[in-house]
């Protein structure tokens, strides 16, 4: 039976839970009992959530959280489907967060999407409105892109047995078992991207490379690369919707993708995706906001997404003169061209913004990376091979740089600070700028540099920590 067959096929028996669930039993309702959502809560779209599974006493959260989670894992199976047996398991997960597939969409496209619009907000909310309505359950890929969407929106302070490690490891686990049953829909390469991202924000650039990889094969295997994307976009037709959905889901690999080699240690390592040629239409926002069904005018503008992907073609040009040898006489020239070009691509775009989380850091973070990148690659050169001039160039480039990182982390702090906006809509390469700008402020406060002062490099670390604590890994 093919997987289609599977996901229209209805569960002969099914399967219910031991007592009501807590929502049936607050107001007093008759509850049917079926997992994983009831009849009552189903129809209404309310959190379902049975209390059959107690939370260990004695135990530590982490404990806890695993066992609960090899419980959805370990579910019910018999004559249930692949397709819902893995719905199955994603609904308890997502009960044991405290969470319900409209908080979850409604965090993710409200900040993770601002950075990284790789989801139609159309198509999203429509697939999640006839899944409530149907008596089957969703593809399993679906189930996966939900459950990733819960991993990069899950907040590790939330009073609840799951944690973002612990769901990490399960998104893996069923992850690969999807990927072993489907061969390669959109739905997974999207999960795909939301695990890579997940890795790189959590410091872990090495494991976000790796599945950089598998996302990758997975663009080549539904053939994104050959797609015909046509410039521009046409307006109000269903398929130019579903168009840009797909050119703003290839285009968010090549951007991933060359962010994370950014923090790679081997510098020769090279992108597996090639970055398109210049008639391929640059990305658009897809704002949940209509964006959508944009009109066109708003074709006709680059979008904040636009601007990235312009940011990430120099960055990818840096990545390429990066991997030339020191000896090569060309390498200098090339680094000193790209360095004129990022510093009027970064003057034009803080002469029209005020750096607005969420919306303006998109294509400002990619651009203050390459700069870096190519000032740290010159003055790695001998003294004795270089001109001094280029050499203190670069210093007082980084100096820029560093500047410009202060002032954005002071704006962001602030903003943060007095709740007009969240640390969800910051680019998730803002951990590795701070920490070279801090590294930079270190140095010069060593040496009693007039240009810098401590509140600095205070102002850039409380910044990291409120990063920090959002999408790194506590010590044990």
């Amino acid at each position: 039976m093919t997987e289609a067959e599977e996901g229209t096929t209805k569960v002969s028996m099914p399967y219910r839970a031991v007592q009501v669930c807590s929502t049936c039993k607050l107001r007093k309702k008759r509850c049917d009992k079926t997992l994983p959502i009831c009849g009552y809560c189903g129809k209404r779209n309310l959190l379902c959530r049975y209390e059959d599974f107690p939370q260990p006493k004695g135990e530590s959260d982490a404990v806890a959280a695993m066992l609960m989670q090899m419980v959805s894992l370990l579910g019910p199976s018999g004559s249930m489907s692949t397709s819902h047996r893995i719905w199955y398991q994603v609904q308890r997960i997502i009960q044991f967060a405290s969470l319900s597939l409209q908080e979850i969409g409604r965090c993710y496209f409200n900040n993770f999407h601002k950075w990284l619009p790789l989801i139609s907000y159309q198509v999203y909310e429509e697939e999640v409105t006839a899944y409530n309505w149907m008596s089957c359950p969703p593809a399993a890929d679906f189930s996966i892109l939900t459950l990733a969407m819960c991993l990069i929106t899950l907040q590790p302070n939330r009073e609840t047995p799951i944690t973002p490690q612990g769901l990490y490891g399960t998104v893996k686990v069923l992850f690969a078992e999807t990927q072993a049953m489907m061969c390669a829909p959109d739905r997974l390469l999207q999960a795909s991207l939301l695990i890579a991202a997940y890795e790189y924000a959590n410091g872990r650039p090495e494991a976000a490379h790796i599945t950089m990889g598998t996302s990758s094969r997975i663009a080549f295997g539904i053939g994104l690369h050959n797609t015909d994307f046509e410039q521009p976009f046409s307006v109000g037709d269903r398929v130019r919707i579903e168009e840009r959905r797909r050119c703003n889901l290839w285009w968010g690999g090549i951007i991933l993708e060359r962010l994370i080699i950014c923090e790679i240690k081997d510098k020769e390592q090279t992108p597996i995706t090639e970055y398109p040629p210049p008639e391929f239409p640059l990305p658009t926002d897809l704002d949940c906001d209509g964006m959508d069904s944009p009109d066109a005018d708003q074709i006709a503008q680059i979008s904040s997404f636009g601007r990235q992907a312009q940011a990430v073609f120099l960055l990818d040009q840096v990545l390429a003169a990066r991997r030339l040898p020191l000896t090569d006489k060309c390498k200098m020239l090339e680094l000193r061209r790209l360095d004129r070009h990022l510093q009027d691509f970064l003057s034009m775009l803080m002469s029209t913004t005020t750096a607005k989380i969420g919306h303006d850091c998109g294509p400002i973070a990619p651009a203050v990376r390459a700069l870096s990148l190519i000032h740290q690659e010159i003055l790695d050169y001998s003294p004795d091979t270089v001109d001094m001039r280029c050499l203190h160039y670069s210093q007082s480039a980084l100096e820029m740089i560093t500047n410009v990182v202060v002032d954005v982390a002071r704006h962001h702090k602030e903003q943060i600070a007095c709740e007009n906006a969240r640390v969800d809509l910051l680019p998730l390469s803002c951990s590795y700028t701070l920490h070279l700008a801090m590294k930079n402020t270190r140095d010069c406060l060593g040496i009693s540099c007039p240009h810098r002062h401590p509140s600095d490099l205070e102002s850039l670390d409380q910044l990291d920590r409120v990063f920090s604590n959002r999408w790194k890994a506590k010590e044990q």
